[in-house]
């Protein structure tokens, strides 16, 4: 008797976990933060999903969460939520407005009326650290206020900077690409900030220029040792997005684990190569499928290219301005590159790069269903063929 009782509760237990992961796996967390029930685009669960696997794990004997989950969709909306989706729904259709209006020229123009200068008085670790091979450029300036300060060590400085958001104070460091003789302070960065995700939108070698220090073992079982900090690689895997253009290429994965005298640290380093230098991807998908994957670390994201100011400036304003629409926030988008600028100089390096930035958040913003009306979807028509003009008129510039 005892052992068929015992059986039906171990049968009811195992159909109340399946019915939790079924239910909470497919969650992905929002640019607002919150969770969503349908995902942009599919994504490899090994890598992208693992944190909701995660989570849904550590909650499976939790019936509390089964009956949230499940019954919350028969709710009415709360007078607080009903605010919260007036703002986001306002914040977007202005972001929506404003943007096809401009159109691509229009978009174009504002970028170069929009001043890059840097003031001496604010640069000056800069500066002090020029005849100290810790800056990739001497013309390229790291900016006082915002720069992440090497803690413990007997060099403070580092070319990298912190990047706000709506979620966070230090959302983002967007850093130069590691030199041989900065691979040292790139890693004491990472430790001393609990970085879990680092983005690497360049390659090693570009056009027959070294872009990159081999800073971290690329292939699994690899590792290597930077003075007191070991690096090595656990697993590989690769990400081809669906819907992406062929050009846009995959992302490869790497899990990371940094070993130092006060312990380990395990993180995702994702490496994606079809950016070209001062040029746009083929297409917006793989870079949202990217910012999906990154979005739910509460640890400040590492994004890099050559110099940490064209692909990856770009990279980070899209989910930036994604965080800020999605919280019913809105976008002023001229003011919203002054403001980047003031956090990491010289902030996205062309033209292009800023249109394409508004292009990525229309497609997500299509993606997502917030693109309703028939005279909405003409003018994005409209948007799209004229971008994609202006971005193969943009092909040979330098």
């Amino acid at each position: 008797m005892t052992d068929r009782r015992n059986s039906r509760i171990s049968k009811k237990r195992k159909r109340l976990r399946d019915r939790t992961l079924t239910t909470e796996a497919t969650t992905e967390v929002s640019p607002d933060g919150a969770g969503s029930s349908t995902a942009l685009v599919p994504l490899p669960m090994n890598v992208w999903e693992r944190a909701t696997l995660m989570q849904a794990t550590e909650h499976k004997n939790d019936t509390s969460t089964l009956t949230t989950t499940t019954t919350a969709t028969d709710e009415p909306a709360k007078p607080k939520d009903r605010e919260r989706h007036a703002r986001v729904a306002k914040a977007v259709a202005a972001f929506l407005e404003r943007t096809l209006n401009k159109g691509v020229k229009g978009l174009a123009a504002e970028y170069i009326a929009n001043p890059k200068e840097v003031v001496p008085t604010e640069v000056t670790a800069f500066k002090e650290n020029t005849s100290h091979a810790k800056n990739r450029f001497n013309d390229l300036a790291c900016l006082d206020s915002t720069r992440v300060v090497l803690k413990k060590h007997t060099t403070s400085y580092i070319h990298a900077n912190y990047i706000t958001s709506v979620r966070s104070q230090s959302r983002f460091i967007v850093t130069q690409a590691p030199m041989e003789t900065t691979i040292i302070d790139f890693w004491r960065m990472v430790v001393q900030e609990h970085v879990e995700q680092i983005v690497m939108l360049c390659d090693f070698f570009e056009d027959n220029r070294s872009k990159c220090a081999k800073y971290f073992p690329a292939t699994k079982g690899d590792r290597v040792q930077f003075e007191n900090y070991e690096i090595s690689n656990s697993q590989v895997s690769e990400m081809l997005v669906e819907k992406a253009e062929p050009e846009e290429g995959k992302v490869t994965t790497s899990e990371l684990k940094v070993t130092t005298r006060s312990g380990v640290q395990r993180l995702q380093h994702h490496r994606w190569t079809n950016w070209k230098d001062r040029k746009v991807p083929a297409g917006s998908q793989t870079v949202l499928a990217l910012l999906h994957g990154i979005r739910s670390t509460h640890k400040p994201i590492v994004v890099h290219c050559s110099t940490g100011i064209g692909r990856a400036c770009t990279f980070v304003a899209i989910e930036v301005v994604l965080e800020s629409l999605f919280q019913g926030h809105e976008c002023q988008m001229d003011t919203f590159l002054t403001n980047l600028r003031k956090q990491r100089a010289y902030a996205v390096s062309t033209d292009l790069q800023y249109v394409f930035l508004h292009k990525a958040v229309l497609d997500y913003m299509k993606g997502k269903g917030k693109i309703k009306s028939k005279d909405h979807d003409i003018a994005l028509k409209k948007f799209s063929e004229d971008y994609q003009k202006f971005a193969n008129e943009s092909q040979h510039l330098k």
